[in-house]
């Protein structure tokens, strides 16, 4: 028989479990979104900010060959309350094109690892540029995310890993377990989004962040 792929291989292994999280925290997770606020802005600021950098990510990935420039990246810092980045315009925009030219071919795990070996970057950071990039298909991994997740168990142990943040403790993780969570984070939120569209939220990647 043919080998299952790592992503199906996944959703053998967690579908049934994440189905069943996402019904017990259904309402939580409607409500949620309904009331979705970043910075104790209104939830229509709220979206229309995410997809003016939406915008703006990709309008310099068109300017600069498939690459970020080092303004755009550091609008994404400055909305995220995160510090800026500090590279040469040259580096960044040659650093993002490589991770996106490996995000376009399908491989997020090294599109993010990419990013992530740029000093001063972690997950949150990294995840912001992609999850902005296209929220259809990505997602912000943070600590809001992962502490969000912290119930989702397998056999004791946390599916997704957290994220330190400014007042939340975290995991510690090696840029490649980060990588590799990110990618877990993505399948589980895919399952999620389309469990939930077949009862009446067709929320995307990002309305389930």
């Amino acid at each position: 028989p043919e080998e299952l792929s790592p992503k199906e291989v996944f959703h053998t292994n967690y579908q049934e479990h994440i189905i069943k999280w996402t019904k017990e925290n259904y309402n939580e997770i409607i409500t949620a979104r309904k009331e979705y606020s970043w910075n104790e802005k209104p939830m229509s600021k709220c979206v229309m900010e995410r997809n003016l950098l939406q915008s703006e990510i990709v309008k310099s990935r068109i300017r600069n060959g498939g690459g970020v420039d080092l303004n755009t990246i550091n609008q994404i810092m400055d909305w995220g309350g995160l510090r800026h980045i500090r590279l040469s315009e040259d580096e960044a925009i040659k650093i993002t094109s490589e991770s996106f030219e490996s995000l376009d071919s399908g491989d997020l795990k090294t599109a993010t690892i990419k990013l992530l070996s740029v000093y001063g970057m972690g997950i949150a950071s990294a995840s912001k540029i992609i999850g902005l990039y296209d929220q259809n298909r990505f997602a912000i991994y943070d600590s809001r995310v992962g502490t969000a997740l912290r119930s989702l168990t397998i056999d004791g142990e946390r599916l997704i890993k957290c994220p330190p943040g400014r007042t939340r403790s975290g995991d510690a993780c090696t840029d490649n377990k980060w990588a590799e969570n990110y990618v877990y984070l993505t399948w589980t939120l895919e399952i999620m989004s389309q469990y939930l569209s077949k009862n009446g939220y067709p929320f995307n990647l990002a309305d389930v962040e």
